[in-house]
């Protein structure tokens, strides 16, 4: 049996304004050139959900940081059925 399978992860992400520029910088070196804010909150919140919620590659410790990340909602379905 196959069936499709959608998961939505809605997440709050709040970085400090301060350690904005320094860690766009550090992305910007170690992963994408051409990075902007919206990628680190992007990166930060794919890496809560991979799992490591307290390091992010191109990014490193988000509670060194004091980056919040709060997952606030879940949005199922399995073949059109909605949970």
């Amino acid at each position: 049996m196959i069936k499709e399978v959608e998961i939505i992860l809605s997440y709050k992400v709040e970085i400090p304004d301060e350690k904005i520029p320094a860690m766009l910088n550090d992305y910007r070196e170690t992963i994408d050139p051409q990075a902007d804010e919206d990628n680190l909150f992007l990166t930060v919140a794919g890496g809560h959900m991979g799992g490591d919620g307290e390091f992010t590659e191109g990014i490193g410790n988000l509670k060194e940081h004091g980056v919040q990340v709060e997952q606030y909602g879940i949005e199922t379905s399995v073949d059109g059925w909605s949970g």
